[in-house]
């Protein structure tokens, strides 16, 4: 399964309305725009374990 897919199932199970559903696939490409744009740093800062530092900080912002 890629993550594009990954990412409409997520946006399907979490949004039935395919409005916020497109919303939440143009978050996560923010996000993913961030990760790239950032993956330096938290390399540097987390010594190579900077996706599931990311990971964690995302699932801990989003609302439960």
């Amino acid at each position: 399964m890629s993550i594009h897919q990954l990412q409409r199932r997520l946006a399907k199970f979490l949004w039935p309305k395919v409005e916020l559903g497109c919303i939440v696939c143009y978050l996560i490409a923010k996000i993913q725009f961030f990760t790239l744009k950032f993956a330096c740093f938290f390399q540097r800062r987390y010594k190579g374990n900077w996706t599931k530092e990311l990971l964690r900080r995302i699932l801990e912002w989003l609302p439960s």
